[in-house]
């Protein structure tokens, strides 16, 4: 006859194998639960290499995204996260923009989120935000620092052919207008 308490004894240590695997996993795993694995995880995108460097300037939670506005050899960049299931975040997306002492980031789908990161080389102190030619938002930013900004557009204004259309001006430290940017 069989020793089922061998067994028994078996079975329940890979039982508890697998309940701690499932339960623990998280810790294992890459993700943008905090700044050090954030920075793993910029790392490990296909545009960068060993050499650049990275700053993050700011991590923005707005319900179940994380967005993580970074420098990426100075130049603006973020990364999108999602939280899943387990309450981890996985990367949704990720872009940079190249030779821009600022950028904005249209960072949803829905158009009512735009994600503003300048470097220290941005003189800008001021920005307003129009959509389809109707005042949005206006706020100010850091110069000769790099900062971040989301911008949460609370009523996209409604449209004829449900297109919109998203002007920038930017001001200096004075309130001289810089530059518009559509």
């Amino acid at each position: 006859m069989p020793n089922f308490k061998k067994y028994r004894v078996l079975f329940s240590l890979i039982l508890l194998f697998y309940i701690w695997f499932l339960f623990l996993k998280s810790s294992f795993i890459v993700n943008g639960n905090n700044k050090e694995n954030i920075e793993k995880v910029i790392q490990s995108v296909d545009w960068y290499n060993k050499k650049d460097s990275i700053e993050i300037i700011k991590i923005i939670d707005s319900k179940n995204d994380r967005f993580v506005a970074f420098l990426y050899n100075n130049n603006p960049a973020y990364i999108h996260f999602t939280k899943n299931e387990f309450g981890n975040y996985e990367v949704t997306y990720k872009e940079f923009r190249s030779n821009e002492s600022l950028s904005t980031f249209t960072v949803d789908v829905s158009l009512d989120r735009i994600l503003v990161i300048t470097n220290n080389l941005n003189q800008i102190a001021k920005l307003n935000l129009r959509v389809n030619r109707i005042n949005q938002i206006e706020d100010e930013m850091k110069v000769g620092k790099p900062s971040a900004l989301l911008l949460e557009i609370d009523h996209l204004p409604k449209s004829i052919d449900n297109s919109y259309e998203f002007q920038y001006q930017f001001f200096d430290e004075n309130g001289k207008q810089i530059i518009t940017k559509e």
